[in-house]
């Protein structure tokens, strides 16, 4: 399973096969449970697609597109049909538990955005 977290520039990598020759790949987002799509075209890896790469490395910007937290499949596709579908946990929240002891909000869990 991959995972990206929301507010950042995320690079996710995936296998190279040999129907990928063009250097401009789309990414669809598909919610496992529920309907929500996103869709990011024109990606580009980052190793330029060098023959000496066996993945290929593709940045997904989440600094700018926030996407719902949750469980999605990834769809990558180009000019050749699609490549594969993965799972992804895409994470818009963390959980922080407090660490001071002595204090009286010790047991305290608090909900931050990224």
């Amino acid at each position: 399973m991959k995972s990206v977290k929301n507010g950042l520039i995320n690079y996710l990598s995936f296998i190279r096969t040999y129907e990928m020759n063009q250097n401009s790949f789309n990414m669809k987002l598909s919610k496992v449970v529920g309907t929500k799509e996103y869709n990011f075209y024109g990606l580009q890896d980052l190793g330029l697609l060098n023959d000496c790469n066996e993945f290929i490395v593709l940045p997904i910007d989440l600094a700018t597109t926030s996407i719902e937290g949750g469980e999605y499949y990834i769809t990558i596709s180009g000019e050749n049909g699609e490549y594969g579908r993965y799972i992804c946990n895409v994470i818009d929240h963390e959980y922080i538990t407090s660490t001071n002891q002595n204090s009286l909000f010790s047991d305290t869990v608090k909900i931050s955005n990224l």
